[in-house]
């Protein structure tokens, strides 16, 4: 949808709560030890790129260069832990 500029309000209402859903997984699948945020497995990754992608079409300039700082923000301090 996002790709061809259309229901670009919906499609950042599916990306928000694909994110939602995906943080919640990575914390609990965290808490059980099956995945390490230092080696880059917490980050938001394909979904993030999405999220950014929808923000650019909507004219979010500043939010959308804003979500890789974020990326890389994260797993700066994924390391760090």
């Amino acid at each position: 949808m996002a790709d061809h500029g259309h229901e670009l309000d919906e499609s950042e209402r599916l990306q928000s709560q694909a994110l939602d859903l995906d943080k919640e997984a990575r914390k609990k699948l965290k808490g059980e030890g099956l995945i390490d945020v230092r080696r880059g497995q917490g980050e938001l990754g394909l979904l993030g790129d999405r999220w950014g992608w929808v923000l650019f079409k909507k004219k979010n300039l500043r939010e959308a260069e804003d979500v890789p700082r974020r990326r890389s923000r994260t797993r700066r301090a994924a390391r760090r832990d």
